[in-house]
């Protein structure tokens, strides 16, 4: 693994905008000699701001630079990468069209590819609803603060129909887990739920952000879902 002093210059303030554009070129300087170094044939880039001094590189020292944009709407460091890129990749039909973009989808972990069919999963289910609630690796403070409130608003005397587990990011597992118990809802709640796959197995309703690849996760799982 090699790491690059990069960092995003969007929304900082114009002192934030100024170190950002120093550590960019800094990084730049970091993947041009990485790349003399390793001499790769190819260089892959997945967007966001660090994908950007290693594509620029790329194109600098006449390796291939091939993108993938995971969203409906391109990031900004993909639309300045696709300019140079050999191959445009995208996850969602008509993206980058312009860019000669193809189609190929989001890239899938394996053990998620691999769940069995929903029609099996739920064919001998019973018992009460099962909720899986994710924000992401750091949780979502929305999701964290608003939901054991309206569940509980919605299930009234009926808690035992309904069991949650709920993905909250380190910092707030003691606060939504009290919030649970507050309203009488059966919730497991972690910092981070390290096997994604059995837990989506697990769900009957998965409530989630709408980031690009879990929406790709969902989608290929078989499980109802409410983007947030």
């Amino acid at each position: 693994l090699h790491c690059l002093s990069v960092r995003g210059i969007r929304g900082k303030g114009l002192l934030g905008k100024v170190k950002g554009a120093v550590a960019l070129l800094l990084a730049l300087g970091q993947a041009i000699w990485l790349i003399k170094q390793l001499k790769p044939a190819l260089v892959i880039g997945m967007g966001g701001f660090a994908a950007g001094p290693g594509g620029i590189a790329a194109w600098l020292c006449r390796v291939p630079l091939l993108i993938h944009e995971q969203n409906t709407i391109p990031g900004v460091t993909n639309k300045i990468l696709a300019r140079f890129a050999k191959r445009v990749l995208t996850g969602f039909p008509n993206v980058l069209v312009q860019q000669g973009g193809i189609y190929v989808g989001n890239p899938i972990r394996q053990e998620i590819a691999s769940i069995i069919p929903p029609v099996e999963r739920y064919s001998q289910r019973d018992g009460p609803m099962r909720i899986l609630v994710i924000g992401g690796s750091l949780g979502a403070r929305t999701l964290n603060e608003l939901l054991p409130q309206v569940l509980g608003n919605l299930l009234g005397q009926n808690q035992e129909k309904l069991v949650v587990r709920h993905q909250t990011g380190k910092e707030n597992v003691i606060a939504v887990q009290q919030a649970y118990n507050a309203v009488n809802i059966s919730a497991d709640v972690q910092p981070f739920i390290k096997n994604i796959a059995e837990a989506y197995t697990w769900a009957d309703l998965v409530i989630c952000r709408s980031g690009a690849l879990t929406v790709a996760e969902v989608a290929a799982v078989g499980v109802a879902a409410l983007f947030v």
